[in-house]
């Protein structure tokens, strides 16, 4: 008994007016024909259903290739809008920079600006300040001096003191404390002599070589310079 495969066999019957066909195994799986018997019209309805089952699946398939197609072109579109997008924001942002720094270069220049013209107040408002206190330091001082000769007498004391080492030519006070200077003053008393241009509260000592200023307009002078170099305002 051979083993071949076996060929479908064409049987002519006169059944229905029909050819039936034998089909083999082979055949009815590539056919796609569940029984083993066949006529003309099941064939060639069967042969239908599979051509119209395959242009259902190429339609399936075209239509997923366009779905496909029409996501990858809207995934490129995105992303392009995307890139163009960020490019604008990035861009955007260097604006804002750029602008930020403007604007916080201007309020650095307003700042230095300001703080100029707050230290040349502060620097005015020194100045002023110490001449008020100078103004009012000469008047409180002199009316002390004035109203306590003793105390003129201790200034010239103090000054002939700081010109021990030299040779004093004269001391000048006021006339009105020449007596109260030289009596205190017993060892240079004789130097001692009446000037109405150095006022009370201070003296003049006029030596061999030169003159020490101590008078009381000097002194407060020498104080007044002071307190301008402490508020950067001396020339």
């Amino acid at each position: 008994m051979s083993s071949s495969p076996r060929r479908g066999r064409i049987l002519h019957t006169d059944y229905s007016g029909e050819d039936v066909f034998v089909l083999g195994r082979d055949v009815r799986r590539a056919i796609d024909h569940p029984e083993a018997m066949a006529t003309a019209t099941s064939l060639v309805l069967a042969a239908e259903t599979r051509q119209r089952r395959a242009e259902e699946e190429a339609e399936a398939l075209l239509a997923a290739a366009r779905t496909e197609a029409e996501s990858l072109r809207e995934a490129a579109r995105r992303d392009g809008w995307e890139a163009g997008h960020a490019e604008g924001l990035i861009a955007g942002r260097a604006d804002v920079d750029a602008e930020y720094r403007r604007h916080l270069e201007v309020i650095r220049r307003a700042a230095e600006e300001g703080r100029a013209i707050r230290d040349g107040i502060v620097d005015q408002s020194a100045a002023v300040i110490a001449r008020a206190a100078m103004l009012v330091v000469r008047r409180v001082v002199g009316e002390y001096y004035e109203s306590d000769p003793a105390a003129t007498v201790l200034a010239a004391e103090q000054a002939a003191r700081a010109a021990a080492t030299q040779q004093i030519v004269s001391l000048r006070v006021h006339p009105s404390v020449t007596a109260n200077v030289q009596a205190r003053l017993t060892d240079p008393a004789d130097v001692v002599v009446g000037d109405e241009a150095v006022e009370i509260g201070g003296c003049i000592v006029d030596l061999a070589h030169g003159s020490i200023d101590a008078t009381l307009d000097g002194r407060i002078s020498m104080m007044e310079l002071a307190l301008q170099r402490a508020s950067g305002s001396a020339q």
